[in-house]
C-alpha cells in the first residue's frame, strides 16, 4: 500500500510538472502534427499551443485538489461544465475559422501523443509512467466525446448566427496588419523558406520597384553575403542586430531577422526589419571622431611632458654638477 501511494504521488508530479517542458513539447507537437500532414495548414501560434497545454493539465490540477484524483470517465463526460468548459469553447472557436471536424480531432489526437512523448522524456519510475498516461488518455477520451456532442448539437446554430461576425473580425484584423506594416517607417520584408520576399510595406516599395522586390532573393535586394537561407543566417543570425548599407552608402539601416516560426507552429518564414539609423551613425561617427582627436590631442600633450620632465632633468643634473664643482673649489681655497 505504501508503495502504491508513492507511485500514485509519483505519477502526479510528472503530470503537474509537464508545463515546465514546454520546448520540447512544442517540439514534439510540431513532429507530430507534420507525421500526420497537419503542420503546413495550422495556424496555430505559440501562445496557442501553451495556453492548450495549460488548459489540459488545468483540470487535473483542479480535480487533484478538489480530492476527486480519478474521477472516471462517466463523471468526466456527466460533468462537462464544471471542468471543460475552456477545451470545449477553444474547439468551437476554431470550427468557427472553418476548421473542420476531422482535422481538429485529428490536431487533437497529435496533441496527446505530444503529451505521451514528454512523459515518456521525463525521469520517472515504468509505474509512474503507465499511470500518467492513462491519466492524460483518460482526460483526452472525454473530450474527445465533449468535442463532437457540442458540434453536432449545439454547434450547427452557433455557426450560423457567428459565420459572418468571424468573416467580419478575420478582415478587420487583417486590415489592421496591413495597416500596421504600412505605417511603419521601418522597412520590413518578409520571406519564406527559400528566401524569397513574399511580402514588403510601402516603405519598401518607397525605395525599391515592386518588381525588382517580391519573389526576387533577399539576399539580391539587400546585397548581402549568402546564396540561401541557412547561409544568410551564419551572417546575420536571429534576433542579433547589424548595420548595413543595402541601397545607398549615404544611408545606414540597422537590420535584424526574426523567424516567425517562433511564433507560428506552421511557418518557416522569415521577417527581416529595416531600421533607418543614418542619423544615429553620422552622430556615432563625429563623437569617434572627436574622442580620436582628443586622443591624439593628450598624446601629443603626453610627449611634450615627457620632453620638458627630461629636459628639467638635465637641467637638474647640470645644477648638481656644477654645485658639487663649486663646493670643491671652496674647499680646495679654504685648505
Amino acid at each position: 500500500m505504501k508503495n502504491r501511494s508513492g507511485e500514485q504521488r509519483h505519477h502526479w508530479d510528472l503530470l503537474l510538472d509537464m508545463e515546465r517542458e514546454e520546448d520540447y513539447f512544442l517540439a514534439r507537437w510540431s513532429v507530430r502534427m507534420e507525421q500526420a500532414g497537419y503542420l503546413e495548414h495550422t495556424t496555430a501560434k505559440r501562445a496557442d499551443c501553451l495556453q492548450a497545454l495549460g488548459d489540459f493539465l488545468a483540470p487535473m490540477r483542479l480535480h487533484r485538489d478538489m480530492g476527486l484524483p480519478n474521477p472516471g470517465f462517466p463523471w468526466l463526460i456527466r460533468h462537462e461544465g464544471e471542468w471543460g468548459r475552456a477545451q470545449i469553447e477553444s474547439a468551437r472557436h476554431h470550427r468557427m475559422r472553418g476548421i473542420t471536424a476531422d482535422m481538429y480531432l485529428g490536431c487533437f489526437k497529435t496533441f496527446i501523443h505530444s503529451l505521451v512523448d514528454v512523459l515518456e522524456k521525463m525521469e520517472g519510475s515504468f509505474e509512474s509512467k503507465v499511470l500518467a498516461r492513462r491519466h492524460v488518455k483518460l482526460y483526452g477520451d472525454a473530450l474527445e466525446v465533449l468535442f463532437v456532442r457540442d458540434w453536432t448539437r449545439i454547434l450547427p446554430d452557433l455557426a450560423a448566427r457567428k459565420l459572418d461576425e468571424a468573416n467580419r473580425l478575420l478582415t478587420l484584423e487583417k486590415c489592421r496588419y496591413e495597416n500596421i506594416l504600412d505605417a511603419s517607417s521601418e522597412l520590413v520584408l518578409v520571406v519564406d523558406g527559400d528566401g524569397r520576399v513574399i511580402q514588403a510595406n510601402r516603405a519598401v516599395l518607397a525605395v525599391l520597384d515592386r518588381a525588382d522586390v517580391i519573389g526576387a532573393p533577399v539576399w539580391d535586394v539587400l546585397s548581402v553575403e549568402g546564396q540561401s537561407v541557412e547561409d544568410l543566417l551564419k551572417y546575420y543570425p536571429v534576433g542579433m542586430s547589424c548595420e548595413l548599407s543595402p541601397f545607398d552608402e549615404a544611408v545606414v539601416y540597422r537590420m535584424q531577422i526574426n523567424s516567425i516560426g517562433s511564433v507560428s507552429m506552421a511557418s518557416d518564414e522569415y521577417m527581416i526589419m529595416l531600421t533607418n539609423v543614418t542619423a544615429q551613425a553620422v552622430q556615432r561617427e563625429t563623437l569617434e571622431r572627436v574622442v580620436s582627436e582628443r586622443t591624439e590631442a593628450l598624446r601629443l600633450e603626453k610627449e611634450q611632458l615627457e620632453e620638458m620632465n627630461i629636459t628639467l632633468r638635465n637641467v637638474l643634473q647640470s645644477i648638481d654638477r656644477e654645485r658639487e664643482q663649486l663646493l670643491g673649489e671652496v674647499s680646495a681655497k679654504v685648505n
